[in-house]
């Protein structure tokens, strides 16, 4: 890594993990944001950094020594106007009220495998009016099938016959309650 942008550890005092999706955001025009910008600009042109790291790390990395923050000042849009894919696909689909009177500004399809498709059915659907044009997309990959959670009808038998050959399974079986991470009495049926 760059060790010029890591304060030396006698200087830390705390660790802030956060990170912004560099897929869309707005800019004001400003000393602090042509800053950033310029210093995106050249570390693209000059390091094999991903696009998405530069642009947190240039936002997040605090002033030490030579090194100067840009000093930018960041919010939060609306994430239900400016929505991802994940909070569409996964929230608000799954909220009634919601997905009826819901017309986002802007969806940054950036959780999901599929990009293309599913961009064409947003655009159908926010768009061109097509009424549930997203409604056959999973949440997760892949489109929605009838049987998409149907349980096998042989599970019970399966996970018997998986169970008795884990040593930890049948452990876990055995006492029932357990704490596990540092959650009290785990139960297991």
């Amino acid at each position: 890594g760059d060790t010029r942008m890591r304060a030396p550890v006698e200087v830390q005092r705390n660790m802030r993990l956060s990170a912004r999706n560099s897929g869309l955001f707005f800019l004001q025009a400003t000393k602090e944001a042509l800053a950033m910008m310029q210093r995106l600009a050249h570390r693209m042109a000059t390091q094999d950094v991903w696009d998405q790291t530069a642009y947190n790390e240039e936002q997040f990395y605090v002033s030490y020594g030579d090194y100067r923050n840009p000093g930018v000042t960041q919010r939060v849009m609306n994430y239900l106007c400016f929505l991802n894919s994940k909070t569409l696909f996964r929230f608000v689909r799954e909220d009634p009220e919601l997905y009826a009177g819901l017309r986002p500004v802007s969806a940054h399809v950036n959780y999901h495998p599929e990009k293309p498709q599913r961009m064409v059915d947003i655009l159908a659907q926010y768009h061109h009016g097509q009424r549930n044009a997203i409604d056959k997309w999973h949440w997760g990959v892949g489109l929605k099938i009838a049987s998409e959670c149907s349980r096998r009808s042989n599970m019970p038998t399966e996970r018997a016959q998986l169970l008795s050959h884990s040593h930890p399974a049948q452990r876990m079986l055995e006492a029932r309650k357990l704490d596990w991470g540092g959650i009290k009495h785990v139960e297991f049926l």
